[in-house]
């Protein structure tokens, strides 16, 4: 007998799978008068028990419903399979919704060490942004930060590091200033997949370091469970904090915390309100060609311009740091070096860091329980070959 061949595997199993879907369509699709095709499923179907059971979650979650919204879920065979979008009841997004509900989604009791660095390079910068649709801030500024989370109603517990653009969205008197996320590191696979297929943030893995040093010399890591973070940053004297991958440590940030004259507490990120609007990407690479036709397999679908907006609500005191430094280096698959000046790969250097802050915040999802799908991103940007890299690989 011959043996199995495990490179026919992937031909037979999609042959099957064909004829499965062929026969379901034949004798469980109906259609309407005018021959459109109805769902394949409802969930009051029982022949199709687990799609009330993902109702179910999407009702609870506002990250189960981005995905049942925004993803395949919702149209499993391609477009055609569903004639409207799943739509899920937000009984959250009420305007008289208690603060207490709206804050049951959260990333509570953060460490947070976040940068402002001056963007180098414009042009470098404006090419990570989806053409004609975002532009780069006056200010010419990104935020750069490193954060531990202990808590997360998501995923868990999780490093993360990102580079964050200030942009604006539109002109003139319509002009919406917001944030763009180009570049994100973390070291859990639940918060990589939530993170890239529902809210726009390109995530990949990374392994974290992030460490307080207090004034009597005892170096803490942040991560250890048995640790009182607010303890040991009330005692903290420096902070190291960095993030490698494939070897080679991308991003290092270090400084001396200052703690002289009254206290204070300001949000770690932007404003107490932070919209990101990012770019959807929870599909293939789509052909260059906008024109053409979207496939049956949504294969062809653009991405799409994506918000998401997180409140920062800060509980403990914020500090800043003198004697700060932001060491980045680039590699092929991250060339995160381009907006700050750097050239080629496996370069890198000291940013020009304009400010830097420590301190614990909380991140929650009330204002906006799901994100908000926009304009289709023109042609030319995911293709562009730095963009590739730095989002895909």
């Amino acid at each position: 007998m011959r043996a199995f061949s495990i490179t026919r595997a992937p031909a037979l199993l999609a042959l099957a799978l064909a004829l499965l879907v062929h026969a379901a369509a034949a004798r469980d699709v109906a259609t309407n008068g005018d021959g459109t095709r109805l769902p394949l499923a409802r969930a009051s179907d029982p022949s199709c028990p687990w799609l009330g059971n993902v109702l179910d979650a999407a009702r609870a979650s506002p990250l189960v419903k981005g995905l049942v919204q925004r993803t395949r879920m919702a149209a499993p065979f391609g477009p055609g399979s569903w004639p409207a979008p799943l739509e899920v009841d937000d009984a959250d997004a009420a305007d008289d919704a208690d603060d207490a509900d709206r804050r049951r989604f959260g990333w509570k009791r953060a460490l947070v060490l976040a940068a402002k660095a001056r963007v180098a390079d414009a042009a470098a910068a404006s090419a990570w942004l989806p053409k004609n649709l975002l532009t780069l801030s006056d200010d010419l500024a990104a935020t750069v930060f490193i954060a531990w989370y202990p808590d997360s109603f998501c995923c868990g517990a999780y490093h993360e590091a990102a580079i964050v653009f200030d942009v604006t969205y539109g002109g003139g008197d319509d002009a919406v200033d917001a944030l763009h996320c180009p570049w994100m590191l973390v070291d859990k696979d639940r918060s990589m997949i939530a993170g890239r297929e529902i809210l726009g943030f390109p995530k990949k893995l990374g392994e974290f370091a992030f460490t307080l040093t207090t004034e009597d010399g005892a170096t803490i890591d942040v991560s250890d469970p048995s640790v009182d973070v607010a303890d040991v940053l009330s005692r903290a004297a420096r902070v190291d904090a960095s993030v490698t991958r494939e070897g080679a440590t991308l991003l290092n940030i270090t400084g001396a915390l200052t703690k002289k004259g009254f206290a204070r507490r300001e949000p770690l990120l932007k404003d107490e309100r932070n919209v990101f609007l990012n770019v959807q990407t929870n599909h293939p690479l789509p052909p260059a060609d906008a024109s053409k036709p979207r496939d049956p397999a949504c294969l062809g679908n653009r991405p799409r311009l994506l918000q998401f907006v997180f409140d920062e609500v800060v509980t403990d005191d914020t500090y800043d740091l003198k004697d700060a430094a932001v060491a980045l280096t680039q590699t092929k698959t991250d060339s995160i070096g381009a907006p700050f000046g750097f050239k080629g790969i496996e370069t890198g250097g000291d940013l020009d860091v304009l400010g830097m802050k420590i301190g614990i915040t909380n991140f929650y999802t009330g204002l906006e329980g799901t994100p908000t799908l926009g304009p289709t991103v023109p042609s030319g940007f995911i293709e562009n070959d730095d963009v590739y890299w730095l989002r895909y690989q």
